[in-house]
């Protein structure tokens, strides 16, 4: 008896007006309130600038309301650099990294929020990891897992496997083989293997790259544009907010991870054409996503959000 040979599928590749149709614009009725709710929780002393980066890219998405919650050493340094984010304290241990009991304070606040963005220059110290894994467990909210979140999951994604509420985990190369025990070269070797790998349960898996690939379910589709300017620090930060404006906006997982990929390389590459590949900056990828959304709105395919909502 011949054995079953299970066909893998190639990933799929989206045009501007399949990606323009997940683009949601919202109608005269909404307000701050009915636009996505995003809570980033990072910033640990030293690496405040990766979640200011995710904030301000939440809000350059469309969110309504970003709340950014970091260490309480962090704070002075949030207070300067962010202007329209809530901010808010969490508990820190005697080095100023997250200390345990800031999971219950993370967990009240994401009660006010659509979404929860974790990771960006949260730090690696023991706590955090503790920190971590009990949120991925624990949050019933749509959830970004990014940088250093990725880092306290080691390599059991059971705990993301058994989560019901939409999630997004966002490795680069290195990330994704830690998560599954291999090498960078092993994911290299067969990106479309290993985002599929990554994909536990009914999470969605991105992962970062020249031609990035987006899996859930089964289905794969590769980003179309981007290129080396967004190879350098921050960008990933930029992405996980974008990705937690579109999850807080209702947007399905698969589908806010596949645009939030097209927006954030549609931003890079306007970017470069302005700037030049070699001076591009983070910064400068959340100050172009305009040019990235507006040929989306002016195809005329978006859909209304009051539609929606």
């Amino acid at each position: 008896m011949r054995e079953a040979i299970m066909v893998v599928e190639g990933p799929e590749n989206w045009t501007d007006p399949e990606y323009a149709r997940l683009l949601r614009v919202p109608g005269l009725s909404d307000h701050k309130g009915t636009r996505g709710r995003v809570l980033v929780v990072g910033g640990a002393p030293g690496l405040t600038g990766a979640v200011c980066l995710a904030a301000s890219a939440a809000l350059r998405s469309g969110a309504g309301y970003v709340t950014v919650a970091v260490p309480e050493p962090s704070m002075p340094v949030i207070e300067v650099k962010l202007t329209a984010p809530i901010k808010m304290r969490l508990s820190a241990d005697g080095s100023g990294s997250l200390a345990e009991s800031a999971v219950d304070e993370i967990l009240q606040a994401s009660t006010h929020v659509d979404a929860v963005v974790i990771g960006p220059g949260l730090g690696r110290s023991a706590s955090c990891m503790r920190v971590v894994r009990q949120l991925v467990s624990r949050l019933d909210v749509a959830l970004v897992i990014d940088a250093d979140a990725l880092f306290a999951l080691g390599h059991d994604l059971r705990i993301v496997e058994d989560r019901c509420a939409p999630t997004v985990l966002t490795p680069h190369a290195r990330e994704a083989a830690r998560l599954l025990g291999t090498t960078r070269e092993a994911i290299e070797a067969d990106r479309g293997a290993a985002v599929r790998s990554l994909a536990v349960g009914s999470a969605t898996a991105l992962l970062k790259g020249p031609g990035t690939l987006v899996s859930a379910g089964g289905r794969t589709v590769r980003n179309p544009n981007g290129g080396p300017e967004l190879a350098t620090l921050g960008t990933g930060d930029v992405l996980a907010g974008i990705i937690g404006t579109l999850l807080a906006q209702g947007m399905a997982s698969f589908e806010a991870a596949a645009l939030g990929a097209y927006l954030h390389g549609a931003a890079g590459e306007a970017a470069a054409a302005r700037l030049t590949s070699v001076c591009c900056t983070a910064e400068d990828v959340v100050a172009y996503l305009p040019e990235a959304v507006r040929p989306l709105i002016e195809g005329g395919a978006h859909s209304l959000w009051r539609d929606v909502r």
